[in-house]
């Protein structure tokens, strides 16, 4: 691997009066390094590639989220006969009540089969009933809640339906047709449940 050097500036402010003003440092290209890491084929065959692995016990990167919803690192979309799904993508999606709504966060392997983590979305009906007040009932069947939960939905990848239109009303585009808006947050804080404005997404 090739060894490069520069020249650069030393601050001598507090050091001993034979410090020079200039030195030479070494360094060498990350990338390469990498490169040279990726080609050892012991250490490659070693290596993890793909989609995160769901783990009741998180014990390598690629077990949680952060690996699984990362583009950089998981499967970022899949191809199905219903057409290409991305996360990110709202959804409709059906269960043995019916069809739901949701929002695909990452695609994981479950026991060696691809499967979809799915954010769900509430309607109007299925939102605590102390939350539904006059102004939430305006409009509530063009309306969703985005519900935070420390446990994400799986599904199998054939439970998605199609694509979902949303408006998320923290965003300065609308769009010029949509189906549904979203612009509350539903979480549970202490086991009760809590309402929040969607610009406090994270």
């Amino acid at each position: 691997m090739e060894i490069r050097s520069h020249m650069v500036l030393v601050n001598i402010y507090k050091t001993p009066s034979t410090t020079k003003k200039i030195t030479r440092a070494y360094y060498f290209s990350l990338i390469e390094h990498l490169k040279r890491i990726l080609k050892n084929p012991t250490i490659s065959s070693k290596l993890y590639f793909g989609p995160g692995i769901f783990s009741e016990t998180n014990e390598e990167f690629w077990h949680g989220n952060i690996w699984a919803e990362s583009p950089l690192f998981g499967q970022s979309k899949i191809h199905t006969l219903k057409g290409e799904f991305t996360c990110g993508d709202f959804v409709y999606y059906s269960t043995l009540n019916g069809i739901k709504y949701g929002r695909i966060r990452s695609f994981i392997m479950v026991k060696n089969i691809l499967k979809v983590q799915i954010q769900r979305l509430l309607t109007f009906d299925k939102i605590p009933s102390y939350f539904k007040s006059r102004e939430q009932s305006r409009n509530a069947n063009k309306k969703l809640w985005l519900l935070e939960e420390s446990t994400l939905l799986i599904i199998d990848i054939s439970n998605l339906i199609n694509q979902c239109t949303i408006w998320l009303e923290d965003t300065n585009i609308l769009p010029l047709q949509y189906e549904f808006s979203i612009a509350e947050i539903i979480y549970k804080f202490n086991n009760r449940w809590k309402i929040c404005d969607i610009n406090l997404r994270h």
